[in-house]
């Protein structure tokens, strides 16, 4: 009955790990469709940001620029800049999380497949017992009866 129980228990823990394993799987994702959000707004901050400077050389080229539109594009320019340099540490901290998610997902991968491992041999293990005990049993009914004649 205790190997039964082992058994049991054994079986619940490989549950447990496959469980885990998919919600590190799915974690995985998730960081990953993450990073490429943030990349995706970094390269459009960064098409902005070009744009924005192509548009400020050819407003300063204009020889009847007035001074207030000059510093309007000047600070259209730097918030352009800032929104890059914002999205870029956004991208820095998503790819931190991504790898951190992706190596996560490889422990429970890990921890999973050496949880199959050991149920697999408790399996084996239990069922050599019974096989051990059904012989011995045998064994034991075919000498009491050959002491029986």
């Amino acid at each position: 009955m205790r190997a039964r129980r082992q058994i049991i228990a054994i079986s619940a823990i490989l549950e447990v790990r496959r469980l885990q394993e998919l919600a590190a799987e799915m974690a995985a994702g998730k960081a990953a469709e993450a990073l490429r959000s943030a990349q995706d707004t970094r390269d459009g901050r960064a098409e902005q940001l070009g744009s924005d400077q192509e548009d400020w050389a050819r407003a300063m080229a204009d020889a009847s620029l007035s001074l207030p539109i000059a510093a309007l594009w000047a600070n259209q320019v730097a918030r352009s800049e800032g929104a890059l340099k914002s999205a870029e540490a956004e991208v820095s901290s998503a790819t931190h999380d991504s790898r951190m998610r992706a190596d996560e997902w490889s422990v429970a991968l890990a921890c999973s497949k050496t949880a199959g491992e050991l149920a697999q041999m408790a399996f084996r293990s239990a069922r050599r017992a019974r096989e051990e005990a059904a012989l011995n049993e045998l064994a034991d009914r075919a000498s009491h009866s050959g002491l029986a004649r």
